[in-house]
């Protein structure tokens, strides 16, 4: 490997590592800044703001990367990020933070999906398979080490929980800066951009992801309490059908005509949806459940998604060396078995079952994201030329985001309202489950047994969910061509 190739390599791998780490750092580091910045009211908002921008600007940054080229793109989403990260550790109160995590989630939309579409530019074939396999790993080993990294850095002061972005993204854009070197001949910076289907995607996604945020934070409300984000979601519906009529008859469409004619390109982002739901799924319920149903201590809890993580990464590694061996279809197949496993083993696991079967399931569900993920991503990369490689993978990773976002809601409601039944049915006022639900994760030794037990049942009810979202995996798998990684089909 040549140095600039390293260098940029070395960059991008540090992006990565920089938008994924940031999620759980800012995670254990929350409690802390609440108490002491006040507003604790603004703590859901801290962590919906920055979803939100950030998925907003993910396929828009990655369209521009296909036509002012990678390096401009990159350099500057990651500056915004940056910038947003030192302001951020300013903020003299939870309002300002908020404002300033919306500038950082502003920028974030680019890292990550431009750092991948780089990674897969430095490669071909079995080469790219295996570089995205790093970059899979990579995001799998930040959960790992984003807590520890968060609890360290509370000691020297909150701020630093943001700033330690600042040193580590100048960093990535130095090396991306100085060793990237974009194809001149593919850049299309004189290809027109239709500005009202940006904009009009742009409405619908935030009223989208909007109102998909209000529903996961307000599962317990009244369904009059609900009203507003219903209403936000048709609207979003609606601008999302008035961008598909835009995008019909527009000269310059935001997202490539031929995208929507290749079949595979429809059905790996489809699974790429449903793995999205299962990712949220498992990664915000489960140490919960693991803390307050079963009664472990908080190393235990989060020892449940250390399994996920580290079967996330030896899938990923494994299919980065199998996949062009294997084929997609063959390596979706062994994905969706382990959902289908992983979720089916949750599904039949009671609170007085052994803490490492618990494990187990943990790590097989993670061997079906390593796996499924890296299988999609490498494949999509690999049908598409460069000029339309940006616009493919951050919309592989915008629907991603969705699929968490929609799952994010769709597990909270289904949760909080069978624990709520379950309640009723033991003849306990549905709102003690509420009650229960403010004190925090810590007291779990204080949560009574009925409650908890209403917990794990509304737990089934999710994993039951991620069930047939395993089967929707495994129907998707089944329909992709054997042949799609074919010599034919390469672009560069």
């Amino acid at each position: 490997m040549g140095i600039q190739r390293a260098g940029v390599l070395a960059g991008a791998l540090l992006g990565v590592f920089l938008a994924a780490v940031e999620a759980t750092i800012v995670s254990t580091a929350m409690p802390a800044i609440a108490t002491d910045l006040g507003g604790l009211e603004y703590l859901g908002a801290v962590f919906s703001v920055y979803m939100l921008t950030s998925a907003v600007t993910t396929p828009v940054f990655g369209r521009l990367a296909d036509r002012l080229g990678r390096r401009t793109a990159f350099v500057s989403g990651t500056l915004l990020f940056v910038l947003g990260s030192f302001a951020s550790g300013l903020a003299p109160n939870m309002p300002a933070l908020v404002s300033f995590r919306a500038l950082q989630g502003f920028g974030a939309g680019a890292v990550l999906p431009l750092a991948t579409t780089i990674v897969g530019d430095l490669y071909e074939g079995e080469a790219r398979a295996r570089a995205q396999a790093l970059t899979s790993s990579v995001w799998a080993i930040s959960a790992l080490v984003g807590p520890l990294l968060g609890a360290y850095l509370l000691r020297i002061g909150w701020p630093w929980v943001f700033w330690i972005n600042v040193p580590a993204g100048l960093l990535s854009v130095a090396l991306v800066g100085a060793f990237l070197r974009d194809p001149g001949s593919r850049v299309r910076r004189g290809e027109p951009l239709d500005a009202r289907s940006v904009l009009v995607f742009t409405l619908a996604v935030s009223a989208l992801v909007g109102a998909l945020e209000l529903l996961a934070v307000h599962t317990r409300s009244s369904w009059s309490e609900l009203l507003f984000p219903f209403v936000l979601a048709v609207v979003g519906i609606l601008l999302l059908f008035a961008w598909t009529r835009i995008e019909r008859t527009s000269t310059a469409p935001f997202v490539p005509r031929e995208f929507w004619t290749d079949p595979f390109f429809l059905r790996a982002n489809l699974g790429t949806f449903f793995l999205g739901g299962i990712l949220i799924g498992q990664s915000a319920f489960l140490p919960t459940y693991v803390r307050l149903s079963l009664g472990a201590g908080t190393v235990a809890s989060g020892f449940a998604l250390t399994m996920q993580s580290l079967g996330w990464t030896a899938a990923s590694l494994a299919t980065g060396f199998l996949l062009y061996r294997a084929g997609v279809r063959t390596t979706a197949l062994w994905g969706a078995g382990a959902f289908l496993l992983g979720s089916a083993g949750f599904f039949y696991l009671r609170p007085g079952d052994p803490l490492a079967l618990f494990y187990l399931a943990s790590a097989v569900v993670g061997i079906g994201l390593g796996t499924t993920n890296t299988a999609y991503l490498v494949a999509l990369q690999a049908r598409v030329p460069w000029e339309r490689r940006g616009t493919a993978t951050a919309f592989n990773m915008f629907v991603r985001l969705l699929g968490s976002a929609v799952g994010a809601a769709a597990f909270g409601i289904l949760v909080n309202r069978l624990a709520a039944w379950d309640l009723r049915r033991e003849g306990l006022p549905p709102e003690s489950f509420s009650a229960w639900g403010g004190r925090g994760v810590g007291e779990a030794e204080a949560v009574p047994p009925l409650l908890a037990e209403a917990f794990s049942f509304g737990m089934h009810g999710v994993y039951a969910l991620m069930f047939f979202l395993s089967l929707a995996m495994l129907w998707i798998a089944l329909r992709i061509p054997a042949d799609v990684l074919s010599a034919k089909d390469e672009k560069t």
